[in-house]
């Protein structure tokens, strides 16, 4: 990328829109990857949508045994935390009237790549395999300060 401070940045190549340390800033958050790794499967998703998958996933069981403040708890922080830091870092797209959050197609591949190495062989959730059952999910506070 050039140092010329008038250059504008492509937003075609993730690589020169995104940088490796905003990359790797949201990649740390365990639910942001989780979110990520949802959001390739499916495009764009609502927001309380994502929460409730978010929540199945996190808790590893069917979303009626979940408790519905634990969903609260993750929909206020994708909402108030995780979005707008995959938004600024030019992972996700979020429309607010819609409620609906959307990976950024220049960085679908990208994620998708970084993700693979994040991928459990048993076919269960990431979080759901370095947590047993007697673990409680976390109410979604940032790993980064």
């Amino acid at each position: 990328m050039s140092s010329n401070p008038d250059h504008v940045v492509s937003r075609t190549d993730p690589t020169d829109s995104i940088t490796v340390d905003a990359l790797f800033a949201v990649l740390r958050d365990r639910r942001r990857r989780e979110a990520l790794s949802l959001l390739v499967e499916h495009d764009s998703i609502a927001l309380a949508d994502l929460a409730d998958e978010l929540a199945v996933a996190e808790f590893d069981a069917r979303l009626p045994e979940i408790p519905p403040a634990a969903v609260k708890r993750i929909y206020v922080s994708l909402y108030h935390d995780h979005v707008p830091r995959m938004a600024d870092a030019g992972l996700v797209a979020y429309s607010q009237e819609r409620d609906v959050v959307a990976l950024v197609s220049e960085a679908e591949r990208l994620v998708a790549r970084l993700l693979e190495f994040d991928e459990p062989t048993d076919g269960r959730s990431t979080y759901a395999t370095e947590h047993s059952a007697s673990d409680t999910p976390s109410t979604g506070g940032s790993d980064d300060s």
